[in-house]
């Protein structure tokens, strides 16, 4: 691992980004698990460019996560483990020296299987951006690159979030576990997030409930101290929950922020792959809502309205 000491700013300033890089990007960030797969797929009916390389189950850019999975690595951190990004994130410098040696790598090309080149290798001509939960930790990093990037943070109820996570945790440790006709279906379904050999994320062997709440806790902190001074017109916040019930008028939203056009034929599409189940899905179950109970007082739930949701209400509804 590269060490930030190693790194020296440039006393005449950085080398100039490539051409395509000039159109500020969209910036997608939230806690994995929050809809930013959905919100990446919204933005892609925008006709927005999210990549070339994408991973089909979570349409992620492989080049960008490989990028910040660097960043958290020279922190000592990863995706479930980013408290070590405080130290970084807190320090004005070692945020320049890790823009810098970031800078460095977009202007040597390292991001060529994200574009969609023609035969004389110019990236097309439109708006582009990418989606990454680790975006919610880096911000500040990429912002040093892009000031002016139009940043959309989504946000969905930890409890939802945290099961979810849980969810898919046991999915790629019973892959690891299961023979047969089972084994193979888990399989594929876990493998799709190494389809590109040339990226693997670290991931966790095991999480529980309790500290899947607490990382949704803790990325909603990294949002708040990344966001909080971005001015209005540069920054979009959405719920995970209200664009599953007004899907049309969120795609309509994002396209005015953005300045991207919406077409019938997107519309049409956008309301057919929503799942309005999806809303508060945790009420279903009895054990997800004594978890609820044990932590709708929590600061984060409170803050984003998540903290009443089960009161005389068969169907909740975050007023």
């Amino acid at each position: 691992m590269m060490l930030l000491s190693q790194f020296n700013l440039p006393e005449k300033g950085m080398e100039d980004l490539p051409k395509k890089f000039k159109r500020n990007p969209v910036i997608v960030l939230g806690m994995h698990r929050s809809g930013t797969t959905l919100l990446s797929l919204l933005l892609q009916e925008l006709d927005v460019h999210m990549g070339a390389d994408l991973c089909s189950e979570t349409l992620e850019s492989f080049s960008f996560m490989r990028m910040n999975d660097k960043l958290l690595k020279e922190a000592d951190a990863n995706w479930y483990k980013t408290r070590a990004m405080w130290n970084v994130l807190k320090d004005e410098r070692k945020v320049d020296l890790l823009a810098a040696d970031l800078r460095n790598q977009l202007g040597l090309g390292l991001l060529g299987e994200y574009w969609e080149e023609d035969k004389h290798g110019n990236a097309p001509k439109r708006i582009w951006g990418w989606k990454d939960p680790r975006n919610t930790v880096t911000l500040p990093i990429w912002r040093k690159i892009f000031p002016d990037a139009k940043i959309i943070y989504i946000v969905r109820n930890g409890i939802d979030v945290a099961a979810s996570l849980v969810k898919r945790n046991l999915q790629e440790s019973e892959s690891q576990k299961s023979t047969g006709f089972k084994a193979r279906v888990l399989q594929a379904v876990t493998s799709r997030r190494q389809e590109n050999p040339r990226y693997h994320t670290e991931k966790k062997s095991s999480i529980t409930m309790e500290e899947a709440f607490q990382l949704w806790a803790e990325y909603l902190r990294f949002a708040d101290f990344n966001t909080g001074e971005i001015p209005d017109g540069k920054i979009l916040r959405l719920r995970y929950e209200e664009i599953l019930i007004e899907p049309i008028s969120s795609l309509h939203q994002i396209g005015r922020f953005i300045g991207a056009k919406t077409d019938e034929g997107a519309l049409s599409k956008i309301a057919s792959v929503t799942k309005v189940d999806r809303r508060f899905a945790f009420v279903s179950d009895p054990k997800l809502c004594k978890f609820y109970r044990g932590h709708r007082d929590h600061l984060q739930m409170v803050k984003h309205g998540y903290d009443q949701l089960l009161e005389g209400q068969a169907n909740p509804i975050v007023e």
